[in-house]
């Protein structure tokens, strides 16, 4: 289930993604013959443009870069708060404390 915030971050995405010049229907690769998109068409979350599904990949259209260093940054964030929890589960078992993690 999305956020609210989430989904106004995914409809300012497909509004971004929307290249006027060329139109809602035309793949982000110049040269791209693809069909129309509305149904197809992915945008990408780092350039905010609309691609069919050959050049979706962040890789294949020129965003590899910030793909990567996205996947990374979320995997320090997780990573991260594994350790936190770790760390929270090894000062107390859940007998000695409440589920918020203080004395009962």
């Amino acid at each position: 289930v999305e956020s609210k915030e989430e989904e106004e971050e995914d409809l300012d995405a497909l509004i971004a993604g929307m290249d006027l010049e060329r139109g809602v229907h035309s793949c982000g690769v110049k040269g791209c013959k693809a069909p129309n998109l509305d149904m197809m068409g992915k945008v990408c979350g780092h350039c905010k443009l609309r691609f069919c599904l050959s050049h979706a990949l962040a890789e294949v259209h020129g965003c590899g870069e910030d793909a990567k260093a996205s996947a990374k940054e979320q995997w320090e964030r997780e990573a991260v708060r594994a350790k936190d929890r770790d760390q929270r589960m090894a000062k107390g078992s859940s007998l000695e404390t409440g589920w918020r993690g203080q004395k009962d």
